[in-house]
């Protein structure tokens, strides 16, 4: 690893697991870790094999020694300095084995996704009782206990429970899907984030993590102070979309009520997309227009307008691990500087790639937010 930075493999069952063997950290070539707020977290790692010459019939060591077999937990730790930094607690998926006639040539590519794939393994039909969404959330939540996983669930707004004499809720599929209905709906967010200590972990369902104390600025085009090799940008006026709709009240069965999405609460930029792109402001009908109840409607019709906001601006860049000082954090908020008023200011971090290997250790990010424009003319953090 880099000055500074080290790595740490354990692997075993949902319970305890163990340091790797020493041929396989022998073996290994690069890391790649990939913290998401949409979909699973994963990883690859890719190890050297080797063989002598002629023993075909025999296995490479690293397969034979089962650590690494399909199946597996397997946690990921860098240290930068004397810091640790959980990246992964995941499960092995998938194995790539690439032989070569060169006795040293063979490559082994190991896959896998966060504990949250453990939710989304085995398809139920269950009929539950009346309970609000979140207490739905946390009963399917259960049980990833066993890997260490603390659920941190917010409830959705007008998350009310039904009544006993409506259809009970139910759940027809599996539990991570059923999870990202219901996150859907009230444009939330479900997704695993690391802990502090290895073996911690959370479960987060709740609103993107657009407000709180800001990470270490990432800057560009400042001389000596940059801590980004590269950095672009991307503008898109055609995302925004007001939503409407008719809904009729269930109960009352009065006439249908015209519902519209509420104003977008800019967090990040000082100019939302609703705004700055107002010639290109589309308009958009609700999604399901049926009976039902009036606040769900405007709820509903307003995160599928906050939805369409996401993206309407976007960053992509790298940085070197060591010379940043921190890990970037996925799912909270970072600021930039060195690129201008029109794109500099805070960005939430939607998802960050880390590659270790042997000498190096990068972080590739992805950056959104709903507009243009910096708020302040300073940053919190350099």
């Amino acid at each position: 690893m880099a000055l500074g930075g080290h790595l740490a493999l354990h692997v075993g069952g949902p319970g305890v697991t163990v340091p790797v063997p020493t041929v396989i950290l022998d073996a290994l070539q690069q890391v790649s870790v990939t913290l998401d707020d949409a979909g699973k977290s994963g990883f690859q790692i890719t190890l050297a094999l080797s063989r002598p010459r002629g023993g075909g019939n025999d296995d490479f060591p690293v397969l034979s020694g089962q650590a690494l077999r399909i199946g597996n937990r397997i946690q990921i730790t860098a240290t930068l300095g004397d810091r640790p930094y959980p990246l992964m607690d995941g499960i092995i998926t998938n194995h790539q084995l690439a032989p070569s006639n060169d006795p040293a040539g063979s490559t082994l590519t190991v896959s896998g996704e966060d504990v949250t794939i453990m939710l989304d393994q085995h398809e139920v039909q269950l009929q539950l009782p009346a309970m609000p969404k979140f207490a739905r959330v946390n009963l399917m939540l259960a049980p990833l206990a066993t890997f260490g996983v603390t659920p941190t669930v917010i409830p959705p707004p007008s998350d009310i429970p039904p009544l006993v004499t409506d259809n009970p809720p139910t759940i027809d599929g599996t539990f991570l899907s059923a999870i990202n209905k219901i996150a859907q709906d009230a444009n939330y967010m479900f997704a695993w984030q690391p802990g502090f200590i290895r073996g911690q972990s959370f479960a987060y369902f709740g609103p993107k993590g657009y407000v709180g104390r800001p990470q270490r600025a990432l800057t560009f085009g400042m001389g000596s102070e940059d801590n980004v090799s590269s950095i672009s940008f991307t503008d898109d006026g055609t995302k925004a979309k007001m939503v409407y709709g008719f809904v009729q009240e269930q109960i009352s069965g009065a006439p249908s009520i015209p519902v519209v999405s509420l104003p977008y609460p800019f967090f990040l930029e000082a100019v939302p997309a609703t705004v700055g792109y107002l010639p290109l402001l589309g308009l958009q009908k609700l999604a399901d227009d049926q009976a039902g109840n009036i606040a769900a409607a405007y709820v509903k019709a307003t995160a599928q307008h906050w939805s369409s906001l996401e993206g309407a601006a976007s960053a992509s860049g790298e940085l070197d691990t060591v010379r940043y000082g921190e890990v970037l954090r996925a799912q909270q908020v970072v600021e930039v500087r060195g690129v201008g008023w029109s794109h500099g200011g805070s960005w939430y971090v939607k998802s960050v790639t880390h590659t270790l290997a042997r000498g190096r250790w990068t972080q590739a990010f992805n950056l959104e937010r709903t507009g243009i424009g910096a708020k302040l003319n300073r940053v919190v953090l350099q």
